[in-house]
C-alpha cells in the first residue's frame, strides 16, 4: 500500500513538469507553423498546428489551423476547426 502512495506522490510532482514541457513544445510548434504560414508553406504549417493543438489545446491554435486548412482547400476540416475555435473564445472576443 505504501508503494501506491509513493507512486501517486511521484506522479503529482512530475505532472507539472510534464505539462510545462508539453506547453513549451506546443508553443514552439505554433511559432514554427506561423512562420511557415506567413511564407505560404501551408502544407508544412498545418501538421505543426495540429500537433500544437494536440499537446496544448487553445482556440487561437484552432483558428490558425482552420485558416491553414482553408488555404489548402480542406473546406470541411477548416469549417470544423473554425466552429471549434469559435466555441472556445469568450462571446466578446472579436476573433
Amino acid at each position: 500500500m505504501r508503494s501506491g502512495w509513493m507512486l501517486a506522490a511521484c506522479l503529482l510532482f512530475a505532472a507539472p513538469s510534464a505539462l510545462a514541457q508539453r506547453s513549451e513544445r506546443a508553443d514552439s510548434l505554433f511559432h514554427e507553423a506561423r512562420k511557415l504560414a506567413v511564407s505560404g508553406d501551408y502544407a508544412h504549417a498545418c501538421p505543426k498546428l495540429e500537433e500544437s493543438e494536440r499537446l496544448d489545446p487553445a482556440p487561437g491554435t484552432l483558428l490558425n489551423l482552420a485558416d491553414c486548412e482553408e488555404r489548402l482547400g480542406h473546406v470541411a476540416a477548416a469549417a470544423e476547426h473554425y466552429r471549434l475555435a469559435a466555441s472556445g473564445f469568450p462571446k466578446a472576443d472579436e476573433r
